[in-house]
């Protein structure tokens, strides 16, 4: 957005993980001199909201979350407190917004757990097989729920993995560095299954859409 002129705003959340803050910053650090305003805080915390009412944004693209998985075996309660009530703070800011076109909350492919057949849609069943999961449908019913009940302009993106530059060290990055190093890479399962791995550009064009398509 802020390479596209837009006036564009930015949280940074910081969570318990060592180096998260400076490491996040740093995947924007190049926009930083295109950023309106950047914003350090905790989403989960309620002093959030008025922050993002001052802000005052048009659209708001929602995807501060813990999203490591693993991680959230052994902390779902944090994981709760950021993905969860840090979903309801972002929409209940978004309540009381003057000109808000659009809240995009970002959920995942994750909620889907086990594929119960060969394609995935919209319509599979809900099978969180995680805490990172559960907090993910959480957040997702919410982001529905305010929508049918106080008719907020919102959509609701559940994408697979994606990957490109500056991503960290996981699955795809994970591949290339083990296929470099003439390591076999590791794939869980019978090695049958198919995902969709989208490129980061090609998530990025979804998002826009996500905000800006009337049908979205």
């Amino acid at each position: 957005l802020s390479e596209l002129k837009a006036k564009t705003s930015v949280l940074v959340r910081g969570t318990s993980h060592s180096g998260t803050v400076q490491y996040k910053f740093k995947n924007i650090y190049h926009l930083k001199d295109k950023l309106a305003n950047t914003i350090f805080g905790d989403i989960g915390d309620g002093d959030i909201i008025p922050m993002i009412r001052k802000n005052n944004p048009q659209i708001i693209f929602h995807l501060a979350a813990i999203a490591y998985v693993p991680y959230s075996f052994e902390h779902p309660r944090e994981v709760y407190h950021v993905n969860v009530l840090g979903t309801l703070n972002v929409l209940d800011a978004a309540k009381e917004l003057e000109h808000l076109e659009r809240v995009v909350v970002t959920s995942s492919s994750e909620i889907y757990g086990t594929a119960q057949s060969d394609r995935i849609d919209e319509n599979h069943p809900l099978n969180p097989s995680s805490p990172y999961a559960a907090s993910k449908v959480a957040a997702d019913r919410y982001a529905y729920a305010y929508w049918n009940t106080y008719h907020l302009p919102i959509a609701i993106i559940r994408p697979f993995n994606f990957y490109g530059p500056r991503h960290i060290y996981d699955v795809i990055p994970k591949f290339i560095r083990m296929v470099l190093n003439e390591q076999p890479p590791t794939i869980h399962g019978t090695g049958e299954q198919s995902r969709d791995l989208t490129y980061v550009s090609d998530i990025v064009d979804a998002f826009l859409i996500m905000g800006s398509h009337p049908k979205a």
